[in-house]
């Protein structure tokens, strides 16, 4: 035979020929062994590879007690030499090495658990009746119920219908023993199975007649199973809709009101808030949320306000009421109500915010949804609310007053007027713009023919 070891370390060939005797010399195993050693070789006598130049003669060598020349001999068999010699270092005689010490990847791999492994089957308690107290329907044979799982095991049908309900082969074979053991000790045996069984003994019915049964069984061992599809659909990040199970149990009524700013849009959407037994209003701003409030109790409606920084409760945190002005941010989507208003809609395209908008949109339980906003966010609301199967009916509005644009700049607080709204982009301009409008003579509120400040 040709056989060629290398180690890595140093690169050492061991080369036999063709023996006349059957299996590998003592010596041949000695040097294959030491080939692949973690210590160096040692010098031997059957090697010349320390000198630089001359034959490659073999010289004789003490193989057991006698002396040999070319030929080794022991217990009276020959062999062929055995001859070590130096050879260059090649990167792919590691391959063999590399088999025989796994890498650090290899390593990294097997520590990686599956799920089956996170989620052990679970046990299952079966019956042990004494056989005068178990009420048996039909005496069965173990030999023969035995053999009728082995066949419902080989079925290829019983495969391929357990993989489509997500039981693969180890979970299937954990299923399989734990099936099979009840079917064996169980005392009293499920009646049904046993009918089963022994319709399939009489010929009666196929061996696959026991696979729903089956199928039960492998739900208990692994229980989640019952739900896996319920969590596959939850996990799906590509339909949110999914995510709040309590509105899609209603059939709810979307009205967008579309139109631009000072158009009457919000006041019609009020409208129907105040009517309604039950509401929500959401807005993006803590000081829209806190005007709506006080309309709403001054119209005898009682209502809370809640925002990221303060609740406010028109009786007291034990008596809730029935109407609720929040940031978009703090409405609850696990509480139906009547109506809800969700006030500029169009921004739920905001990068920052615009998931706010999004979870109020799919996730409030209201009867009816009336939107707010830019007749622009129109085909977005839509192709949100499309996979849901619900329709959005649009109400178009105008412009109240006339909007122009003043060709000066203001200049100076000096010049303000009264009806004019200052906008302030940070807490600290606010209440600068706000102290030297006071040291002015002008009173900033925001109530109509006054100075506004937003």
């Amino acid at each position: 035979m040709a056989l060629q070891v290398v180690k890595c370390r140093s690169s050492w060939t061991l080369i036999m020929a063709s023996s006349t005797d059957q299996g590998p010399s003592f010596i041949q195993t000695r040097l294959f062994q030491r080939s692949h050693s973690s210590i160096a070789p040692r010098k031997s006598s059957l090697s010349n590879c320390n000198e630089k130049s001359g034959s490659q003669q073999s010289k004789p060598v003490l193989v057991g007690s006698r002396k040999s020349g070319p030929e080794l001999v022991r217990n009276g068999k020959k062999y062929a030499p055995v001859i070590l010699k130096q050879t260059r270092y090649l990167p792919t005689e590691t391959k063999f090495a590399s088999g025989i010490v796994p890498s650090t990847a290899t390593a990294r791999k097997a520590k990686l658990r599956s799920f089956i492994d996170i989620v052990p089957p679970a046990p299952i308690t079966i019956p042990n009746l004494p056989r005068d107290e178990a009420d048996v329907i039909v005496d069965l044979n173990k030999d023969d119920i035995s053999r009728i799982l082995e066949n419902f095991a080989r079925k290829p049908l019983v495969r391929e219908l357990s993989e489509q309900n997500n039981v693969n082969r180890k979970m299937f074979h954990a299923a399989y023993k734990s099936f099979r053991n009840y079917c064996l000790h169980a005392s009293p045996l499920d009646p049904c199975i046993a009918v089963v069984i022994s319709d399939i003994l009489n010929k009666a019915r196929d061996v696959d007649s026991l696979y729903p049964y089956f199928i039960d069984h492998a739900k208990r061992v692994y229980p989640h199973l019952e739900c896996e599809k319920e969590l596959k659909t939850l996990s799906d990040l590509t339909k949110p809709y999914n995510w709040y199970p309590k509105a899609r149990e209603l059939f709810r009524r979307i009205h967008f009101h579309a139109g631009p700013t000072n158009s009457g849009k919000t006041y019609e959407a009020l409208q129907q808030f105040y009517q309604a037994k039950t509401g929500f209003y959401c807005c993006p701003l803590r000081l829209l949320a806190n005007e709506v409030c006080e309309k709403t109790n001054e119209k005898g409606i009682k209502c809370d306000m809640i925002t990221g920084e303060e609740r406010r409760y028109a009786v007291d945190a034990d008596n809730p009421s029935s109407h609720v002005a929040m940031t978009v941010e703090m409405v609850p989507v696990d509480v139906n109500v009547e109506v809800a208003v969700i006030d500029e809609i169009q921004m739920l395209r905001d990068q920052s915010r615009g998931w706010a908008w999004t979870r109020a949109l799919l996730g409030i339980a209201a009867k009816e949804i009336h939107l707010c906003g830019e007749e622009a966010a129109v085909d977005i609301v839509r192709s949100l609310l499309d996979p849901i199967g619900e329709h959005v009916e649009v109400h178009l509005y105008e412009r109240k007053t006339p909007l122009t644009v003043n060709k000066e700049a203001l200049k100076k607080l000096d010049n303000v007027k009264d009806g004019d709204c200052l906008v302030c982009f940070s807490v600290s301009m606010l209440f600068s713009v706000a102290k030297s409008l006071t040291k002015l003579g002008v009173q900033p509120t925001n109530h109509i023919r006054t100075i506004s400040i937003w």
